[in-house]
């Protein structure tokens, strides 16, 4: 499996944040099926002496593709 993700903080007011992180993933199977699921968390942050935590998280999935994939197919053709 490979993961790619970003974080990208939507605001911050006194000691609460908002933030989002952008997630995909490559999975694949023994027979050369992939699934690549993207999508994003909602993070809410909560600042406690001086370090921030997080306080509430959820997902949402954006997209799923399903692709197989070939072993006798070079890369870049």
């Amino acid at each position: 499996a490979q993961i790619l993700h970003s974080d990208l903080v939507d605001e911050i007011e006194g000691d609460t944040a908002k933030a989002r992180c952008w997630v995909g993933e490559q999975l694949t199977d023994g027979a050369g099926n992939a699934r690549t699921p993207v999508g994003h968390y909602h993070d809410e942050l909560v600042k406690h002496d001086g370090r921030w935590y997080d306080s509430r998280r959820t997902y949402q999935t954006v997209s799923v593709a399903d692709t197989t994939l070939s072993a006798t197919t070079p890369l870049g053709d």
